[in-house]
């Protein structure tokens, strides 16, 4: 992908947010664009900038395990957004766990609501 267009390295990104590993040296509006898409884009990269740290895990929490020493508020952001991202969080606090937490709460109930709703389905189609 070395000599094609910008135009083009952005619709091929759209396309598919992976193919940034196959741009050389991509520049940082085109990192947040594929972040934006998938935060686990993050993984290529050895360095990145707040920016895109933030970008990823707003997009998914998870991908704070591809951040060297990620900042407080990038690790706040990631639990935000999933609470399992605690899991790669060194410095954890009182608020930081709590928002864990009650993320992990909210991803609960509506895991057990979809099974609830899974169940009662079921029940449904039964001839009892």
């Amino acid at each position: 992908m070395t000599s094609i267009t910008y135009e083009e390295q952005l619709r091929r990104i759209k396309d598919n947010p992976f193919n940034i590993a196959e741009i050389e040296e991509p520049s940082e509006e085109l990192i947040i664009l594929s972040a934006k898409q998938n935060g686990f884009i993050i993984q290529y990269f050895t360095e990145i900038s707040e920016q895109v740290a933030l970008t990823a895990v707003r997009q998914n929490g998870l991908s704070l395990e591809f951040i060297d020493n990620p900042s407080y508020e990038t690790c706040l952001e990631a639990v935000c957004q999933n609470g399992l991202a605690i899991l790669f969080v060194e410095n954890q606090d009182e608020k930081i766990c709590e928002a864990a937490r009650k993320r992990g709460q909210e991803q609960l109930d509506a895991d057990e609501i979809t099974q609830l709703k899974y169940d009662l389905d079921i029940l449904n189609t039964c001839e009892f």
